[in-house]
């Protein structure tokens, strides 16, 4: 018989895979050669190509036609019936594992495995997808789900390399992956799998990094990484912020044990063979060791690859030391560069790959004087091969339905090659759409035309009508703290501001593109228009979770960051989320809301209520671009009380009987279209301006006693602003003389947000405040001289100061004493998540955050509150 894939055509060396032979290879082969040729230290290896699956189901004779044409024909399999799905499976494995590989394949494959000079090897799967256009064929990047396909370790001898080969075929046809590519409505027959084979290196520490527009993710342990995917230990993890390339959280993981390759215990390769050859009738039973394993599921079953136990010493140290942490940044950084924002990858520090280590005490990096960072596999998503050679294609393809989903990719690509405004990123996201340009921001607009990209010089709560249908802000002035930042964080839309000129340099029409992550505004060509336009048209690919189905498998997802960020990111619902996935707390954790709307983006979260309702959006929802007051005054009082409590009832039933703070409304001057003031930030605003005029805060009053006799009483009350316990006492007497502390848990806070707070409070609680709420970005403003709205001022807020942090210690030292509670509810939290570690060892009561940053915050709070309990034992 002959085989179109031959001895030259079976294997492709990391460091030598071209261009044109990625289809053959996959992504992880392809992407670590690409490195490798640039001359990073790569873990060195091989690909098996992925026609040789192909060619063996082709050539084979099979008992049954079935097993040869499951990559060439429309197989329908009724994934509903459990028992008939796993039966399949394990009759194609049965057949694939017993199959007889050629020979020649065999021989060149044992050939060069022995080139690699290790007694452990490792199999990874690298699925290619085969797609058909216009007769030819290319590969699209398809290697994020192919952490669904498990990785398996064998030793080095020609039986074991056979079988795990075959294995690692049979991962295509699994239960599991059955499951999945019918339910996403994925044909087999677009499907290639090849295989890249490394060896495995006994390494002092291993991890994984990841990287997404808005954050860098490192986990890490001692030993073998494959110890993390199979949830053998708690890698310790870093948080990096991509800009600026400094750590922003970290946490010690929990490291009991660490994997190692035992050189001296394994028996030599002439053993296996006798034992194999004695044995012949059943080579895995009489053995002592299995020959090989999956990584994730089975690991605890491989006698070749061993843990040991770490002392006290160890488990207490991060894995990997700060010169090491600050290359794999330096390194990520080229790494993101050559491949886009969206990269996972894997790393090892070891001194080479002779390491013969077999006590815990070898877990040193002193006992070793030189180490090396080496880079084990790279999976990139945005890496798809374009149809095109430019970013931007200069002819618009007539067939759309065919080629849209690369020119969606051109455009995203687009946004790190060709920035044209810089500025601050103030709200995550992409998005492409014509500029609307407000120059003259005293005559608002009456309408604005949908999905429109805004560009003006500021952004106040008054133009909140203008962002409810936009794709996008930019604006000139503002920071991330800013109103504009915090209307469109709100809205969910992204958004760039300190652009400096922006109103001058755009025009209305003008096609842009803005990443809000990085503070970038791009201009597009005018003839992407028309492509943009019909791209909103095309059908977007939703992938289905493996648990939607009622009648699903019972198996878990493989543990992979890669498959789960995958099935979550693409998802677009809060339904991944359940109670399982996050650990019980101690410390409350809210969400700051201003639109009833925003409720569907919490849904399914653990929530323990809202710790800062914004009137003075909910306000401008309902009164448009005016002053609130003058509409008001025009006489529609009634139809206020009206229109905010409803809004206002609606959240407060969605979270009954869990708390919804109420934050009565600050008017600043420059936030609404009336008089002008010299310094608005310090003016007539906040608490203060009640005294001059009650009646906005009188009908106020009134929504609240509407919400609290409809049976909702759980909501409270927070005063903003507040500059005297005068003003407080004021404000007390009006809620008193409302009616609304005759319910008994209502309860009447302040922000604490003016600094003098901090020397009053003692007053403050002897005048009747029950709470205060910590606001970090007035706070911040006022201890420092910051204008918290002005570019050049928002290094200041990127960390807290160490004068803010020393405030805010008092402030929540001091509610202690008094036994009051006191929550934080600033930027400050979500922009440095390191500050949670502080604010639960004090004692905070309670964290507020956007929606957007609960899942960031709550796991901070968990890891601080582990911490905590962990010293606290330790002391004992």
């Amino acid at each position: 018989m002959t085989l179109s894939v031959t001895v030259d055509t079976l294997l492709y060396w990391i460091g030598k895979i071209q261009p044109s032979e990625r289809s053959l290879v996959g992504d992880r082969a392809f992407y670590l050669s690409q490195q490798a040729q640039v001359g990073r230290a790569v873990i060195p290896g091989f690909a098996i190509a992925a026609p040789a699956l192909r060619e063996f189901l082709a050539t084979n004779k099979w008992s049954e036609p079935l097993i040869g044409e499951l990559l060439t024909s429309m197989l329908h399999i009724n994934v509903d019936n459990v028992q008939q799905l796993k039966g399949l499976a394990s009759h194609i494995r049965q057949e694939l594992c017993e199959a007889e590989l050629p020979e020649t394949w065999v021989d060149t494959l044992e050939v060069a495995a022995d080139q690699l000079n290790s007694p452990v090897l490792i199999f990874r799967p690298c699925l290619v997808e085969r797609v058909i256009s216009r007769g030819a064929e290319y590969t699209q990047n398809f290697s994020q789900i192919s952490g669904l396909l498990e990785s398996r370790v064998c030793r080095n001898n020609r039986y074991s390399l056979s079988r795990v080969w075959k294995e690692t075929w049979a991962e295509l046809f699994s239960a599991r992956s059955l499951f999945y590519w019918q339910k996403s409505g994925i044909c087999l027959q677009q499907l290639d799998l090849a295989i890249l084979v490394q060896p495995v290196w006994n390494a002092i520490a291993a991890g994984s990094l990841e990287t997404r527009s808005d954050i860098w993710e490192i986990k890490g342990t001692w030993g073998l990484g494959m110890s993390i995917p199979a949830g053998k230990t708690v890698a310790d993890y870093y948080q990096v912020n991509p800009i600026t390339g400094r750590v922003q959280q970290q946490t010690l993981g929990n490291k009991l044990i660490a994997y190692h390759v035992p050189v001296n215990q394994i028996p030599p390769k002439s053993f296996i063979e006798y034992a194999l050859a004695k044995n012949s009738h059943d080579h895995s039973s009489d053995l002592p060791w299995e020959m090989e394993v999956s990584v994730a599921t089975n690991l605890d079953f491989c006698q070749f690859i061993q843990p040991l136990m770490l002392d006290e010493a160890q488990q207490q140290q991060y894995a990997l030391p700060e010169p090491f942490l600050s290359e794999l940044i330096g390194f990520t950084e080229t790494l993101v560069a050559d491949l886009g924002e969206r990269v996972v990858w894997e790393w090892i520090v070891c001194p080479g790959q002779k390491i013969e280590i077999n006590t815990s005490a070898d877990f040193n990096y002193q006992k070793w004087p030189s180490l090396q960072l080496y880079l084990s596999q790279v999976i990139s998503w945005d890496s798809t091969p374009k149809p095109y050679p430019n970013n931007v294609p200069n002819n618009v393809p007539n067939n759309l339905a065919d080629q849209g989903e690369n020119i969606r990719d051109n455009l995203a690509n687009f946004s790190e090659n060709h920035p044209w405004l810089l500025g601050v990123g103030a709200s995550p996201g992409e998005a492409i759409a014509p500029a609307f340009v407000i120059s003259d921001y005293g005559q608002l607009p009456t309408t604005i035309p949908p999905k429109s990209m805004i560009v003006a010089k500021t952004i106040n709560v008054d133009a909140l009508f203008c962002l409810k249908e936009a794709a996008g802000v930019i604006a000139e002035q503002g920071g991330m703290t800013s109103h504009a930042a915090i209307l469109a964080r709100e809205l969910g839309i992204p958004a760039v501001v300190g652009v400096i000129g922006a109103t001058k340099k755009i025009r209305s029409g003008q096609l842009l593109l803005i990443n809000g992550d990085r503070g970038k505004v791009f201009q597009m060509q005018s003839q992407i228009s028309e492509v943009k336009k019909t791209l909103n048209q095309l059908p977007q690919k939703t992938p289905v979770s493996m648990n939607s189905d009622p009648y699903s498998l019972p198996m878990s997802l493989p543990n992979n960051p890669v498959y789960n960020n995958y099935a979550y990111n693409n998802s677009g619902s809060n339904s991944a989320y359940n109670s399982a996935y996050f650990e019980a707390i101690v410390t409350q954790i809210m969400v700051n809301l201003s639109q009833v709307k925003s409720l569907e983006k919490i849904d399914n979260l653990p929530v323990d209520g809202v710790g800062l309702l914004r009137s003075e959006l909910m306000i401008l929802d309902i009164v448009g671009p005016q002053n609130p007051q003058n509409w008001i005054e025009a006489g529609h009082q009634q139809e206020f009380i009206d229109l905010m409590s409803d809004a206002v009832t609606k959240i407060a039933r969605y979270f009954f009987p869990r708390p919804v703070f109420y934050r009565s409304c600050d008017l600043r001057a420059d936030e609404y279209l009336g008089p002008e003031e010299r310094n608005p930030a310090l003016g007539v605003h906040g608490t203060f301006s009640y005294l001059l005029d009650s009646s906005l805060f009188e009908l106020e009053l009134a929504v609240l006693d509407r919400v609290q006799n409809d049976g909702y009483t759980n909501i409270n009350l927070i005063l903003p602003f507040v500059r005297s316990v005068e003003e407080f006492v004021f404000c007390r007497q009006k809620v008193e003389q409302t009616g609304l502390t005759r319910v008994n848990s209502f309860q009447l806070w302040i922000m604490a947000e003016v600094p003098s707070v901090l020397f009053l409070l003692q007053d403050y609680v002897k005048a009747g405040v029950q709470g205060i709420a910590i606001g970090t970005n007035d706070l911040t403003q006022l201890l420092l001289g910051s204008d918290r709205n002005h570019p050049q001022f928002q290094h200041i807020f990127e960390t807290p100061h160490p004068a803010v942090k020393e405030a805010i210690r008092q402030l929540i030292t001091l509610t202690k004493s008094f036994n009051i509670p006191c929550s934080i509810c600033g930027q400050a939290v979500v922009i440095d998540p390191r500050f949670i570690d502080d604010l639960v060892r004090w004692g905070v009561t309670g964290i507020s955050v956007e929606p957007t940053s609960f899942e960031t915050t709550y796991r901070a709070i968990a890891r601080s509150e582990k911490r905590l309990l962990l010293e606290a034992a330790r002391r004992e």
